[in-house]
């Protein structure tokens, strides 16, 4: 039916996005890792612009790097000769405000320092280290800021900037803090997702059950996970299950809650015939921060190719049954009366008024940096 056609199609796109990743990955790695035989002669440098003003341009321009500048970044960078400004224009890359999607320009403009100026990869690992060892004394760190480095100093080592070892050591201690710092709350899960859907296959060794069930149902091989050997993306498996671990407890917990906060308010709607503003208000927050939290332990339960914890749904008791009963379902108080009213049957009910579909009630803005 339309169901599998759509998956299919999904399916293939899927297939094809990877294996396109997969060969621009490997392809910039080879040439970053052979740079140092094939950089410029002394002589190169001397037809190249030295001036000040434009260098000094260029460096600011590096501050603001987005993916509709590649084309003139790039131009630019060839003509110039910045031998002398390569400290200005790794802070810059440091302090960039990125967005995700501006990564990839960021790593493209990094490659082409790299391959032509030898001081440059030392040069930026010192800086991000520093920038690391800053960002420990924020009270609340910009979460946009932490997604867009993790996923900028994973994407330089699997291009080969950084080697392995100092690459894979550097990604490893900011993930690991971040997770540490968020294993009651989990208020940087965004991050964690974003970490694995865009280097999980390569630094983790990641194949989602998406992928899983794309390559099953339609016989596609996916690119081999062959950048970084298993043995170094096994700690990176390890904290990721770790952390997931985490925010299952965390969900069953506010499960647990909500559940119970859902029996006293129908006990209250029983009795009294309707909540005050301030628990309705409650507990509407409550369930939105719910909805949030599932959705996010379902991508990463996807990610990582792990079940969901069992959420078993409460079954009101009959003297539960009273008007307006479901706070989430439209519709006039008195609609369900004892024997279920609209449903034929129990089972029907449940089926209708449990319904998860996050997208139907939690407002359209909680799923934007998903």
């Amino acid at each position: 039916g339309a169901m599998g056609m759509k998956e299919k199609e999904e399916s293939i796109q899927l297939h094809q996005e990877a294996w396109e990743r997969h060969h621009l990955r490997k392809e910039l790695r080879s040439k970053n890792q052979n740079a140092p035989d094939s950089r410029p002669e002394e002589n190169f440098f001397s037809r190249l612009d030295s001036s000040i003003k434009k260098n000094t341009a260029f460096v600011k321009k590096l501050k603001t790097i987005t993916e509709q500048q590649r084309d003139s970044l790039s131009h630019d960078f060839n003509g110039l000769n910045l031998s002398k400004y390569i400290a200005e224009a790794v802070a810059s890359i440091v302090e960039a405000k990125l967005k995700i999607s501006d990564v990839n320009c960021a790593v493209h403009l990094c490659s082409l320092f790299h391959q032509r100026y030898a001081d440059f990869a030392p040069s930026l690992l010192q800086v991000w280290k520093k920038h690391f060892e800053a960002r420990k004394e924020e009270k609340t760190p910009n979460i946009t800021k932490l997604r867009t480095d993790l996923r900028f100093i994973a994407e330089l080592t699997i291009v080969g900037i950084f080697t392995d070892k100092e690459g894979l050591s550097l990604i490893y201690e900011q993930l690991k803090n971040i997770i540490n710092a968020d294993r009651e709350s989990h208020t940087h899960v965004s991050v964690v997702i974003s970490f694995c859907r865009h280097c999980g296959d390569d630094i983790a060794g990641l194949v989602p059950r998406k992928v899983k069930s794309a390559a099953e149902k339609f016989n596609l091989s996916f690119p081999p996970s062959e950048i970084i050997s298993p043995e170094k993306q096994q700690p990176f498996q390890n904290l990721l299950k770790e952390y997931f671990t985490s925010l299952t407890k965390h969900l069953k917990r506010d499960h647990r809650e909500l559940q119970n906060t859902e029996r006293q308010n129908r006990r209250i709607l029983h009795s009294k015939g309707e909540l005050s503003e301030d628990r309705h208000k409650q507990y509407e927050e409550f369930a939105m921060s719910y909805q949030k939290l599932l959705a996010n332990s379902q991508s990463l339960a996807d990610l990582l190719d792990e079940n969901m914890p069992d959420l078993p749904q409460d079954k009101p008791t009959p003297e539960e049954h009273g008007p307006g009963i479901d706070i989430f379902t439209p519709g006039k108080p008195g609609e369900y009366d004892l024997e279920g009213g609209i449903w034929e049957d129990e089972d029907a009910r449940n089926f209708y008024e449990n319904l998860i579909d996050l997208k139907a009630f939690v407002p359209a803005i909680l799923f934007k940096d998903n």
